[in-house]
């Protein structure tokens, strides 16, 4: 009966452990299908250069392998695996660190939202550590901004930036503010 009640108590710690391991994934994974939607974030300006994309007073990081640039009619365009899209006319450009970067606007008939969503499921952190002594999360869960740009002739593109967000005693959720570089998806090219 002891040996029983051991091999039970290890089987219920090793699940344990395999779900703290792989809840993170399996909420990425669930996340393609589902989020959920909670606020909608103000546009403002639009900038683009190489490395960023600038809406209002937010900075958004951009991934490596897309190529901004001017067309012939000056609009911005941004290409992507052999897709370009182009999102609207130039009203300035700088110079700077990571080259030209393009201020522009949404031509007339453009529809722009920019959205915050978060995971349906969130994980709790039993074993926090903090060598400073800050405050620790006791959950966590993913966050998405997602820019959706679609343009009359019926050409889209899609940013998607992950974030974590943690739960924290007496003040709630909390986005981790990581640096990561967007899903960008064109669907139908201009």
């Amino acid at each position: 009966m002891r040996l029983l009640s051991i091999r039970l108590l290890l089987a219920v710690f090793s699940a344990l452990v395999v779900w703290l391991a792989a809840v993170s994934q399996l909420s990425s994974f669930i996340d393609r299908f589902f989020t959920v939607p909670y606020a909608v974030l103000p546009l403002g300006t639009f900038s683009l250069d190489a490395r960023e994309f600038i809406m209002g007073s937010r900075r958004w990081i951009m991934a490596k392998d897309l190529r901004v640039a001017r067309d012939s009619q000056s609009r911005v365009t941004l290409s992507t695996t052999g897709r370009t899209f182009t999102f609207g006319p130039v009203a300035n450009i700088t110079s700077g660190s990571a080259g030209l970067c393009f201020e522009f606007s949404p031509e007339a008939d453009d529809q722009v939202s920019f959205l915050k969503s978060r995971s349906w499921l969130s994980w709790p952190t039993p074993f926090p550590f903090s060598i400073m002594g800050a405050p620790m999360t006791s959950w966590r869960r993913h966050s998405y901004n997602r820019l959706l740009w679609k343009k009359l002739s019926g050409a889209q593109i899609e940013f998607v930036w992950r974030d974590e967000q943690g739960f924290y005693k007496g003040s709630g959720w909390a986005d981790g503010n990581l640096e990561i570089a967007p899903l960008v998806k064109i669907s139908r090219a201009s």
